[in-house]
């Protein structure tokens, strides 16, 4: 074997260090914005959960990433009648967007992507840096959350409350 795992181990630890990015600070930050769409959610429900004909209850759960390691994040669980709904953090490190939280029912799932507040499809593009300058952020530099249709012909619409609802009913095929 050529490289020992003490050697491996260094190596990856070193190359982490290296990135110059604060782990705490972007997991902080990534929390905040799963608030703000749980935040959104239960305004878009709020007169529902008032008349107590729909239950959200959050809780605590494991994601993994590369870049993160393991740590917890908030889910969502709407309750309607019958039918149970979930909003699951996927992710922050996603392909084409800034995050992803997945709305799970019944009659399947529909993706919610924090992306560019102007963008209503996605645009992925490559960035090369020169002496240790990296750009960062997104054309507008405001990030909003998005409900994402399927691929292969991506569109985004805003998570507004008659689009949401529509995606609620949508999985839990109402």
């Amino acid at each position: 074997m050529s490289v020992t795992f003490d050697e491996f181990v260094k190596t990856q630890t070193e190359e982490m260090n290296e990135t110059g990015v604060n782990v705490e600070k972007e997991k902080q930050e990534w929390a905040n914005r799963i608030e703000e769409l749980h935040e959104t959610v239960k305004k878009h429900l709020s007169e529902y959960t008032k008349s107590k004909k729909i239950e959200i209850e959050s809780s605590d759960i494991r994601l993994h990433e590369t870049f993160f390691g393991a740590y917890e994040v908030k889910a969502l669980t709407i309750r309607i009648g019958k039918k149970v709904v979930g909003l699951k953090p996927k992710g922050r490190f996603v392909i084409g967007a800034f995050g992803r939280v997945d709305m799970t029912g019944p009659a399947g799932t529909v993706k919610i992507v924090l992306v560019d507040e102007n963008l209503d499809s996605p645009n992925i593009s490559v960035t090369l840096s020169q002496g240790g300058k990296k750009e960062k952020g997104s054309p507008s530099g405001k990030k909003a959350w998005k409900l994402s249709t399927p691929p292969p012909h991506i569109k985004y619409y805003d998570m507004d409350k008659e689009n949401f609802l529509d995606a609620l009913m949508q999985v839990a095929n109402g």
